[in-house]
């Protein structure tokens, strides 16, 4: 048996502990550890995982909200221009004084 899972619980003091986590070694009795994805994992590095993907999906979805802001500013302001420049267009050139 390793010495990390020679004591007790990490969350239950009066239980052994019977796997240690994958992510922090630490030692926890059979209700506390949970398999994801292959690997034996505490309650609180799962909520650790669950969190860096929630931000992760956040980063994601805020870059492509800036870039489409960005998409639609730069093509506002060329209409903008490009409307202006067919009101100019319409003024007829001035004519040279005699």
């Amino acid at each position: 048996m390793p010495s990390s899972l020679a004591g007790a619980c990490g969350l239950h003091p009066r239980r052994a502990a019977v796997a240690a986590c994958n992510r922090c070694r630490r030692g926890f009795c059979r209700e506390c550890i949970v398999e994801h994805q292959g690997r034996m994992l505490c309650p609180a590095c799962i909520e650790l995982l669950a969190a860096e993907a929630t931000h992760s999906r956040v980063g994601i979805w805020l870059w492509i909200r800036v870039l489409l802001q960005s998409g639609f500013a730069i093509f506002a302001f060329y209409m903008v221009f490009y409307v202006l420049d067919r009101h100019l267009a319409r003024i007829p050139p001035q004519l040279p004084l005699p």
